[in-house]
């Protein structure tokens, strides 16, 4: 139940290389119809786990070595969109983190911080 309207949907791998990053089909049910319809939002979600008890799609990718994180959405008018992430980047002998929340409507950066990375 990927829209947490209590109906199953359907949700096939799209691809799942030697990364981290799966990707998926999606197609849910619509009892109005009577049929399943593709939803290509859902298909922009790298590894989506959906909590039915939230009611949130949390998703974990990285983009290389460097770069990874996580992201949460949240259903809002019928649409997953996303409501916070957090994303951390090795860079020139630093780490940096930067959490993001969605705050009236836009996704605002809520704390970044720049390590020193120490090599032992």
């Amino acid at each position: 139940d990927e829209n947490f309207d209590g109906q199953n949907d359907i949700r096939l791998i799209a691809s799942c290389g030697t990364g981290p990053n799966c990707s998926f089909y999606h197609w849910i049910y619509n009892s109005s119809a009577k049929r399943f319809i593709r939803n290509k939002v859902l298909e922009k979600i790298v590894n989506p786990e959906f909590d039915k008890k939230t009611k949130q799609i949390f998703s974990t990718w990285r983009s290389s070595l460097y770069s990874h994180g996580s992201s949460t959405y949240k259903y809002m008018n019928g649409k997953p969109v996303l409501i916070h992430d957090f994303e951390v980047t090795h860079e020139e002998g630093q780490e940096t983190t930067v959490e993001r929340r969605r705050i009236r409507g836009k996704m605002k950066i809520i704390s970044k911080k720049t390590e020193k990375i120490i090599d032992n």
